[in-house]
């Protein structure tokens, strides 16, 4: 039975986040497993499936919620971590796995409280944790109890530096950017397409992106395969998303594990990780991301420098092992996973 229950998507256009973390705390000695929001669904989950029926419709949260509530009873885990956003689990659910002495939190990345059993749960956590410090002050005002900032990290297993070759031409680019098309982020990539720019995710058919056309992949990007991406790009590009304020992502962090070379939007939490034009630069509009761009491809032992110092902090302070001590930590449940009662 697992010490620790990570609700989550996994589904191929999603992140591997998830499963990355358990890893991470089943080598601090905590069994831990991803109970998947979108795969291994039961028949009745599927049916509705089937039918199209929207994920956030009732019957499909009551359903999700009985089977949740019924792999806690049956494994009891010291901890239910939530990660991503709370998509669809009820505070009734959240507190009956406290009053069965288990420990609740939320790694809180897409910042919907738009539904209203969100905002009703704030209350159900020990900690809330969020990858953006603006809104750790919006968490406590809505009734979250304990609050604290968990930045993005880094596998160094999956996230490291590998060689080049011939069979990772298809890779190869002067500039790539993995991730969604959001609305602000296309001028920016637009702004690139006479570079050997290459795009790589889902979901970049839309009209918005026609301008964009040849030069998006489109393909699912996991694992290692993202490492090659990065590796074989002179410069990877990070633009946050609308849905960040103040914080960083965690592409931002693989990026420099993998000891490649980052352009990224200047967002004030990355202050906290990283010291600007030392190792890591920024650019604030589409004028000057192009002015980056043409300086530093024509700097490769400069993208080298700034590239190995990021690794260097990143590796000290930025991978998934810190962020799973941090939040065993912040929940009082090291060193050592606390004994079952029985039954």
């Amino acid at each position: 039975m697992p010490d620790v229950l990570i609700v989550s998507h996994v589904g191929i256009g999603t992140s591997d986040v998830p499963l990355l973390l358990a890893r991470a705390f089943d080598r601090l000695g905590w069994s831990a497993e991803v109970f998947a929001m979108d795969e291994d669904l039961p028949s009745r989950e599927r049916l509705l499936e089937a039918l199209r029926m929207p994920r956030d419709h009732p019957l499909w949260v009551r359903l999700f919620n009985h089977r949740l509530a019924a792999r806690l009873a049956s494994s009891r885990p010291a901890l239910l971590l939530l990660f991503g956003s709370n998509w669809r689990v009820l505070p009734e659910t959240l507190l009956a796995a406290r009053r069965a002495c288990t420990a609740t939190a939320l790694w809180e990345c897409n910042h919907r409280l738009d539904r209203p059993f969100q905002r009703e749960a704030l209350g159900c956590y020990d900690v809330y944790f969020d990858l953006d410090s603006h809104f750790l002050s919006v968490a406590r005002k809505a009734g979250a109890a304990r609050v604290e900032h968990l930045a993005g990290c880094a596998d160094p297993e999956e996230h490291f530096p590998v060689p080049v070759g011939p069979k990772d031409e298809r890779y190869r680019a002067e500039v790539s950017f993995i991730g969604s098309p959001y609305p602000a982020r296309l001028p920016f990539l637009e702004a690139l397409t006479d570079r050997r720019l290459k795009i790589w995710g889902a979901g970049w058919d839309s009209s918005a992106a026609t301008a964009l056309g040849r030069c998006v992949v489109r393909e699912p990007v996991y694992g290692l395969k993202k490492t090659n991406i990065y590796c074989a790009s002179d410069i990877n590009l990070n633009v946050q998303g609308a849905h960040m304020v103040r914080g960083e992502n965690f592409r931002l962090f693989e990026i420099a594990a993998c000891g490649a070379f980052c352009l990224t939007t200047p967002k004030p939490d990355l202050a906290l990780w990283f010291r600007f034009g030392e190792e890591i630069e920024t650019f604030d509009d589409v004028a000057e991301l192009r002015a980056q761009v043409a300086r530093f491809l024509a700097a490769p032992a400069e993208r080298a420098e700034r590239a190995a110092r990021a690794r260097s902090v990143v590796l000290a302070a930025h991978t998934y092992g810190h962020r799973a001590a941090q939040i065993l930590d912040a929940l009082g449940l090291r060193p050592r996973v606390r004994e079952r009662s029985a039954g």
